[in-house]
């Protein structure tokens, strides 16, 4: 296993905290459609600002989550792993917590589903989660449910 020298992980994580701050900022964006538009609303700025925004929310952030893959990839593949071990490797920290989360909250939304009065606050797609047949459970891990 080849060990990163200090300098460069000490790189990696400041590179990974300005990607973290930029994926806020994606998160944050509340433009709309209505970004050269004269709106009422309570929080309009100058122009200066909105560019500002925009290139910080769309532009430069939209380069955070393949800068994430591709420190990610450089991490996997700077170890020397056989493929056997990285797929064990990957299948316990990613599929399973996956699986796992998954089944939990539709755990959580059939139970919900069934105290009627908490069953308002359930999306409606997933309001008939004891009559779901095999292709809508399976869509319970392909599709998000919230």
């Amino acid at each position: 296993m080849t060990k990163i020298d200090d300098d460069t992980s000490k790189r990696i994580a400041a590179i990974r905290i300005i990607l973290t701050v930029l994926v806020v900022f994606i998160h944050n964006n509340n433009f709309g459609e209505h970004f050269f538009t004269d709106v009422d609303n309570p929080f309009e700025i100058d122009i200066f600002s909105r560019c500002v925004r925009l290139f910080l929310s769309h532009i430069l952030s939209s380069a955070a989550v393949p800068l994430f893959f591709l420190i990610s990839g450089y991490l996997t593949f700077s170890k020397d792993y056989s493929y056997k071990t990285l797929l064990k490797k990957k299948l316990i920290g990613l599929v399973i917590p996956y699986l796992l989360w998954n089944t939990l909250i539709a755990m959580f939304y059939f139970i919900v589903q069934v105290i009627p009065s908490l069953s308002i606050f359930v999306v409606e797609r997933w309001n008939n989660m004891k009559n779901f047949g095999v292709l809508d459970w399976l869509q319970v891990y392909i599709v998000p449910i919230c």
